[in-house]
């Protein structure tokens, strides 16, 4: 990849982030303006209009049809903009669909994007696969980095592409910068710009489709199999999208135990150490017992239970750390109170960060993994020796004076 190949990809990555985090910098003031989340669909009617903000998180994904007259901030499985959004959107999730009209810019990170209708501004994707359709368009530049990219749409400036696979069938009004183990660009298609790209085999390039320069570089075997900046930044975004959509399952289904959890971490840090090294430990010996006792007297599959309930609780426990550590900062250091889901969404963002530092940071990870399985277990026993509540009793009424 050229050098000013690896800063966009650079910039981009840092814009990603900084979107992701935008949503949590913000004062209550201004989040305040349209908060949304529903645990199946949240949806925005064709016929409905929300003229502010919107922040739209839902378990199973966010469906807008109707007309925002502002920015979009939406985190669920799958999102679809099939109206008119007046503003931004940033969209984290499994799958995002652009089919109607986006004045301002996109910037999307999850599994798929497709592009159908109308970006007015500049997009930026990471996924694994990237689809820009015949009838879409974007009004800017596009900085697409995925697994599969294909884009038979139109490009008003520049564009620059990263991925295993670029196909270029649409046109493209400036410059373009590749860099794909394949890069193809279709009969019919039109670039006005130059063509700069690396590829790991030769291209295919239609003859006549490139107005400008056509600049190649082709990778050595040994480039080739060497770990890309695009697959660690791809990876990252896939464990924070993930990790993300676990943490919004537990805020919309049991918020009140989450932030119990939570609170474990600052209020009982070395409860929550102990309890997270010794259910750390004795959890697969238990399991490892339990088959070899099961094996002779029966019901060894439940040691198979044990064990998957065990490996969902790890990734639980690192969502709480990460939940707790944005919320002390979020409260102590910025004085600034956050939704719930924002804070999650920032303490992901900072903690997978920090695990990628050298050395220390699988230390990092690993600590936060301990200490939020610890309090996660610690709240589990505390809600189970909870006695339960009293029925409330009637007040004695006089026995009638007999006559």
């Amino acid at each position: 990849m050229s050098m000013s190949g690896f800063s966009r990809v650079v910039r981009g990555a840092l814009a990603t982030v900084g979107a992701l985090a935008l949503l949590v910098a913000l004062p209550l003031s201004m989040q305040a303006a349209s908060i949304r989340t529903e645990s199946a669909v949240l949806t925005i009617g064709p016929g409905q209009t929300v003229d502010d903000d919107l922040y739209a998180a839902a378990g199973q994904g966010v469906n807008i049809q109707g007309t925002v007259n502002g920015n979009v901030f939406a985190a669920g499985n799958n999102t679809t903009i099939g109206g008119v959004v007046n503003g931004d959107v940033f969209v984290a999730g499994s799958q995002t669909i652009i089919a109607g009209r986006v004045t301002g810019n996109v910037y999307a990170a999850g599994s798929s994007v497709t592009v159908s209708g109308s970006v007015g501004k500049d997009l930026l994707t990471f996924a694994a696969s990237v689809q820009l359709e015949p009838s879409g368009s974007v009004g800017r530049d596009a900085l697409v980095n995925g697994g599969n990219i294909n884009l038979a749409g139109s490009i008003g400036r520049n564009l620059n592409a990263n991925g295993r696979t670029v196909v270029i069938g649409g046109s493209v009004g400036g410059n373009v910068d590749g860099n794909a183990n394949k890069l193809s660009v279709s009969p019919g298609a039109v670039v006005k710009g130059n063509l700069s790209y690396t590829t790991g085999q030769p291209a295919d390039v239609a003859a006549g489709s490139v107005a400008g320069a056509v600049n190649t570089a082709t990778r050595s075997p040994a480039q080739a199999g060497r770990p890309s900046f695009l697959a660690a930044a791809i990876g990252w975004l896939r464990t924070v999208v993930g990790l993300f959509a676990l943490g919004l399952l537990l805020l919309l289904l049991v918020p009140g135990f989450t932030k119990r959890a939570s609170d474990k971490l600052g209020a009982s840090p070395w409860v929550s150490l102990a309890s997270g090294v010794a259910l750390l430990l004795t959890v697969p010996f238990v399991a490892l017992l339990a088959v070899i006792v099961g094996a002779f007297l029966g019901g060894w599959w439940l040691a198979l239970a044990l064990l998957a309930l065990y490996g969902i609780a790890l990734p639980v426990g690192y969502v709480l750390s990460s939940l707790f550590l944005a919320g002390f900062v979020a409260e102590h250091a910025a004085k600034l109170h956050v939704h719930l889901i924002w804070t999650l969404l920032a303490g992901l963002v900072v903690l997978t960060l920090a695990g990628r530092i050298p050395y220390v940071g699988p230390w990092i990870s690993f600590a936060a993994l301990v200490f939020g399985f610890g309090a996660f277990g610690a709240t589990l026993a505390e809600q189970f020796r909870k006695p339960p509540a009293a029925a409330p009793q009637e007040p004695m009424r006089p026995m009638p004076m007999a006559a």
